[in-house]
């Protein structure tokens, strides 16, 4: 696992180019780079030069977990419409992975393919907010065709 924090944020367009101007300043290659690597390069190369100019303190690196908890922890959780002839155990199991179970009461019943795919989209929109570091294009790959089993059969 890598030190530091992911976080998940949306940026502006002007701040989206003013990513790009800052690694082309920079001269950094980005053949192959995705923008969330590109984004973390450019705040690492906007936080160096305004430490270089003093603006932003240099820090030894013990201040990290008092200056860290002063944020809170919100985990993204997703919530599924389940068929009431859904188990008990099945739904006991996906609550305690932080999901909100709900049942469709008037849906007919689901195909052992759909809830294998309703479980597994779970599984990966968990990893894909808890540990996005290891989030793979395969992984993406199958989240969207996941995503179109489970939503198209609603």
């Amino acid at each position: 696992m890598k030190a530091g924090k992911v976080a998940t944020i949306r940026l502006r367009p002007e701040d989206c180019m003013s990513v790009v101007d800052i690694l082309e300043r920079a001269k950094v290659n980005t053949t192959g780079m995705t923008f969330a690597a590109a984004v973390a390069t450019a705040v690492g190369i906007a936080m160096a030069t305004l430490r270089d100019n003093g603006v932003l303190p240099t820090r030894q690196g013990f201040e990290y977990t008092e200056l860290m908890d002063q944020f809170v922890e919100r985990p993204k959780v997703r919530s599924i419409k389940l068929p009431q002839q859904f188990s008990e155990i099945a739904v006991e199991g996906l609550s305690m992975t932080g999901a909100r179970v709900t049942n469709a009461n008037n849906s007919a019943p689901v195909s052992t393919e759909l809830r294998q795919a309703q479980i597994r989209l779970n599984e990966l929109e968990i990893k894909k907010t808890h540990a996005s570091d290891s989030w793979s294009d395969a992984d993406e790959e199958e989240y969207q065709k996941l995503t179109e089993i489970v939503f198209s059969a609603q």
